[in-house]
């Protein structure tokens, strides 16, 4: 979808950063990985379980937000209804 961005943020502690990156390298996600090694996106967004999803709109706001996982069909909609012209 055009200006569609996917950012992970992973909150893993500082001993288990290497191990991520090792293995987000391996699958080769193909979006921003970015480390939250201070807990500090965490508290913000209130992430008290993983995974956490948050559909943000071109205008930063907070959309639609998944804890858990989700069927992939709820997020498509989703992400449809934001884009939809």
């Amino acid at each position: 979808m055009p200006g569609l961005s996917i950012v992970a943020v992973n909150l893993d502690a500082n001993k288990d950063i290497i191990k991520a990156r090792r293995t987000i390298a391996q699958l080769g996600s193909g979006f921003l990985q970015l480390y939250d090694e201070r807990g500090e996106a965490g508290r913000k967004y209130n992430v008290t379980a993983i995974p956490r999803m948050f559909i943000i709109d071109g205008n930063g706001r907070i959309r639609f937000e998944h804890q858990g996982f989700n069927d992939i069909s709820t997020i498509e909609n989703e992400l449809m209804r934001l884009y939809k012209k």
